[in-house]
């Protein structure tokens, strides 16, 4: 039988942002206890520092100037808004090996074809926006009995 396979993924911190990499203001001991059973990667490191191309990178294994999503979709100056068909993925080699794919959180690789399109199983919400105004999100929250969720002072973009 194969081993799962769990990728997380974050945006906007340094390696030391973990306890498992020698973080000692936050605390994450759920995380710490993963990287200790699993594997980390010790010296890796993001070809750029922007979501859209890196993420692209991570599941092509191109570097930005040759799957040629070079920017965000939504600040987007004439580069591609999907990721171009014929590059190999990473879901598809999981997948033809017996791995179920899913994704869970922010996706923010294409505007219009979202994980499902890449083979990817499960709900998800296209784009780069946290999903508590979507309206299957909020649904689950009412059949559960569940407070809607709202935040009042929104803030969007880079600090």
């Amino acid at each position: 039988m194969s081993q799962n396979v769990l990728l997380i993924t974050t945006d906007q911190h340094q390696r030391t942002t973990l306890g498992c990499y020698g973080a000692s203001i936050c605390r994450t001991p759920h995380l710490d206890r993963l990287a200790q059973k699993g594997m980390r990667f010790t010296h890796a490191f993001t070809n750029t520092a922007i979501c859209t191309p890196a993420r692209t990178s991570l599941l092509t294994g191109y570097l930005p100037f040759r799957h040629g999503m070079l920017a965000n979709f939504e600040r987007n100056v004439g580069y591609p808004w999907e990721i171009p068909d014929g590059h190999p993925m990473l879901s598809h080699y999981l997948k033809d090996a017996d791995y179920v794919c899913g994704n869970v959180g922010k996706w923010h690789v294409g505007l219009e074809r979202g994980p499902d399109y890449y083979g990817f199983e499960g709900e998800h919400y296209i784009g780069w926006h946290p999903p508590y105004d979507h309206p299957k999100y909020r649904a689950y929250l009412k059949e559960r009995g569940l407070p809607d969720f709202r935040v009042r002072d929104e803030v969007r973009g880079t600090l």
